[in-house]
């Protein structure tokens, strides 16, 4: 019994310091007042006469007039006595007096909920996973803030520590519970950084294809492409004729270089020689040109201009191609204008070439000689002596 109360003098010490006490009396067979609202942490304290108590039933129990214990439910003494914060938990409570329950007389204490909108949890710290999938390095410091002790923790992953280590690639979500059943949430997400490379250069290297200029100096066909091993892409490029593609084509003969660097950067310089291969241009040596112009008459009606070629080199049968249609190697019958025609080799090597038609300006010797009949008189004799004149 010394126990007993020295337990709830405790009780009461402790939690006087942070709640409230409220006391419900008895007026007769009624509890004054037989409704009371407090707020978590408080303490109710009956003051009754001798002949009640205070019960605490369920409350279908409440509601037939009935005293049947709930269980674990709290109860006093007759007389009163103290019932403390642990006993009552958010929510109702009902509560008779055993022996005059079937009187009414009882009543109800409502406990509200504490506020939590003090308790909240947040990360203090986190380390990505740094070794990648091989090794989880990952972990999550957690600091809790408000609230009341002990928490109670739970991981997504089914911890329930406070902080946790040794964490791969992925969301990890924390709910943390107060004694006062109130509750928070949070998330972090862990990466997976870059693996540290000690030499992150060792594996790459750049080679270059050559391709060779076939034409030679008249025309540029030489070629130089890229080829990449190891390395981090993206990759860049920067070639000593200005171009930043991973190939250059249409390169003449002479010397080129190349700076390639990767995303770790790295680097390497290349240089290669383009030359001239000794494989023979086929269009080399192939000529024409239009060595004969016939202009036409001062008369436009009647064209007699005329076009001749003549090539050199290439390679037989040619094939010819006039923008008036003709298919020969010259043509006649030419008005004045403008004529094109493109030859073609067996080798398929062209040739254009153009040629004009205009009018010849030389003189006309008959032009301006005219005649006609000035005067003439008639026969006036008749037919024995002609006299007629013109």
């Amino acid at each position: 019994m010394k126990k007993k109360l020295l337990l709830i003098f405790f009780n009461l010490f402790v939690f006087s310091a942070y709640s409230k006490v409220i006391i419900i009396k008895n007026s007769g067979t009624k509890f004054s007042p037989e409704k009371v609202e407090i707020g978590l942490g408080d303490t109710i304290k009956f003051e009754l006469e001798k002949n009640h108590n205070a019960l605490e039933v369920e409350q279908t129990t409440w509601d037939k007039n009935e005293a049947t214990a709930k269980k674990d439910g709290f109860k006093t003494d007759f007389g009163g006595g103290y019932v403390l914060p642990m006993q009552l938990q958010p929510g109702n409570h009902f509560f008779v007096c055993a022996p005059h329950a079937s009187m009414q007389m009882k009543g109800v204490i409502s406990v509200r909920p504490a506020p939590c909108d003090d308790f909240k949890v947040y990360i203090e710290k986190f380390q990505n996973d740094k070794m990648g999938d091989s090794i989880c390095s990952g972990s999550i410091i957690t600091q809790v803030k408000g609230g009341v002790q002990p928490f109670n923790f739970l991981w997504n992953n089914g911890i329930k520590e406070k902080d946790l280590f040794k964490l791969c690639e992925g969301v990890y979500s924390l709910s943390v519970t107060d004694s006062r059943k109130c509750s928070t949430t949070i998330d972090q997400k862990i990466i997976a950084d870059t693996i540290i490379k000690l030499f992150p250069c060792e594996n790459f290297n750049v080679e270059i294809d050559v391709i060779n200029d076939l034409m030679g100096d008249s025309v540029c066909t030489g070629a130089l492409i890229s080829k990449i091993e190891g390395g981090t892409s993206p990759f860049k490029f920067k070639w000593s004729n200005g171009s930043e593609l991973p190939a250059i084509k249409g390169l003449c003969k002479g010397e080129y270089k190349v700076l390639v660097t990767d995303a770790e950067n790295c680097s390497r310089i290349i240089i290669k020689q383009v030359g001239v291969d000794d494989l023979k241009n086929p269009c080399n040596g192939f000529y024409a040109k239009i060595y004969s112009i016939e202009n036409s008459s001062k008369d436009s009606l009647n064209c007699n201009g005329a076009l001749k070629t003549m090539i050199m080199g290439g390679k037989a049968p040619f094939d010819f191609t006039w923008s008036n249609g003709a298919k020969s190697s010259f043509i006649t019958n030419l008005c004045p204008g403008d004529y094109t025609v493109e030859i073609k080799d067996s080798n398929n090597c062209s040739i254009k070439l153009s040629g004009n038609i205009q009018k010849d300006f030389i003189k006309n010797n008959c032009e301006g000689f005219y005649a006609k009949i000035s005067k003439f008189e008639n026969d006036k004799s008749g037919d024995g002596i002609c006299s007629g004149l013109i």
